[in-house]
């Protein structure tokens, strides 16, 4: 988990980066573009789904360890470089409530049968009851943070 930032000029703001995928992602991928590139005794159908599988990795170490969550007339979810994203009207919101994630919820996006997961890391998560019924769990380093923002954006007290 790095550390997160936090843009003033927003009534909320805040980029969470996971650091930990990294450590898995990054050498896996170099390992796989070298067997690639370099493993000429092994078929090139081998090589070409190596190649593949690094380039693979690469865009979801780049994609799915950054989330940023804002809350400024909508509450937007987005990975990356702003795809995957989700985003919420605060009409639809019903109420928000903190939260605390099952460890095998995992990271990622995630259908968790009553509604979505959003999470980049830890276990931490602000959820958001829907007027379709569903919820939506975001998760979060700042929970406390962030359900003050939606209350205040939504008008939920």
């Amino acid at each position: 988990m790095g550390s997160p930032s936090v843009d003033p000029s927003l009534p909320y703001r805040r980029v969470q980066r996971a650091r930990w995928p990294l450590l898995i992602m990054v050498p896996s991928s170099g390992l796989s573009l070298a067997l690639g590139v370099f493993g000429s005794d092994v078929p090139w159908v081998v090589r070409s789904a190596a190649v593949a599988f690094a380039l693979v990795l690469a865009w979801m170490a780049v994609t799915f360890t950054v989330l940023t969550v804002e809350v400024d007339g909508r509450i937007e979810v987005r990975f990356g470089g702003g795809w995957p994203r989700r985003s919420v009207s605060l009409d639809s919101v019903m109420a928000a409530d903190t939260v605390r994630n099952r460890w095998w919820y995992g990271w990622g996006i995630r259908y968790m049968g009553a509604g979505w997961l959003w999470n980049v890391s830890g276990l931490d998560a602000v959820r958001l009851e829907l007027d379709t019924g569903r919820e939506l769990r975001i998760g979060t380093d700042d929970p406390q943070g962030l359900l003050k923002a939606v209350r205040r954006a939504c008008g939920l007290g």
